[in-house]
């Protein structure tokens, strides 16, 4: 397959998606691939993320070797938090 008919990376394909966020939205992103959207630079809109396992308020990828709360198991890879993150009991 040539690299032009590859398309968009996953990250793109959420980023796209991100771009429709509204201001003050709560996103619940579920699992897998949509947790993308989650790197997405909201630049000044507030947007609040939820994911499937009750975290509500987390934000981008950690970087490797951050001391960060990893929240599984709906979030596999650890994700950075904004203040006042919560999640379930």
């Amino acid at each position: 397959m040539s690299e032009r008919a590859k398309g968009l990376s996953r990250q793109q394909m959420c980023d796209r998606l991100a771009m429709e966020f509204g201001d003050g939205w709560i996103v619940n992103l579920g699992v897998g691939i949509p947790t993308l959207c989650s790197n997405f630079d909201f630049d000044d809109k507030e947007i609040i993320l939820q994911s499937e396992n009750g975290v509500i308020g987390y934000g981008p990828l950690a970087a490797p070797g951050c001391n960060v709360t990893c929240w599984p198991p709906a979030l596999t890879r650890c994700r950075s938090s904004f203040p006042g993150a919560a999640s379930g009991p």
